[in-house]
């Protein structure tokens, strides 16, 4: 194995099908993908650089603040549809259970807090069919009737 292929991919075919596949939705390449796509508790996710990214690929901006105890992340709309600000805290993340057990969170709290604030603040800006900045798995592909 490869010790630059991340860890929930190693000796995990299904999990790089699957990984390979969103990437693919995004346009994304192989080893963009591996670098974009998180595995977490489970479930493929786009990273918070990787979101970011192709929001502002897409011609959105993006504009992020932090601090060691809260990140604020927002994102507007290039055609004016919708935007969003969220705050993310380092209380919410204590509250959450995100603290304590070591990790990330133990090593890199503020960078964590900018994570979360962007997951958040993507999934709640108005995207319309077939968006640029997905927060979670694609929708299955239908296949032709």
């Amino acid at each position: 194995g490869s010790d630059i292929v991340p860890d929930a991919f190693r000796k995990r075919p299904a999990n790089v099908w699957l990984a390979l596949d969103m990437g693919a939705h995004m346009g994304l390449k192989p080893f963009q993908t591996f670098r974009a796509v998180h595995v977490i508790k489970g479930t493929p996710t786009f990273s918070a650089e990787a979101m970011r990214g192709m929001a502002m690929a897409a011609g959105h901006t993006v504009t992020v603040t932090s601090t060691p105890t809260e990140a604020t992340v927002s994102i507007k709309r290039a055609d004016g549809l919708g935007e969003g600000t969220t705050t993310f805290t380092l209380d919410q993340a204590k509250q959450a259970g995100y603290l304590g057990k070591g990790g990330n969170w133990a090593s890199d709290p503020e960078s964590m807090l900018v994570a979360r604030a962007t997951s958040r603040c993507a999934k709640r800006v108005p995207r319309r069919a077939g968006s640029s900045w997905p927060t979670s798995t694609p929708a299955p592909r239908r296949r032709p009737a």
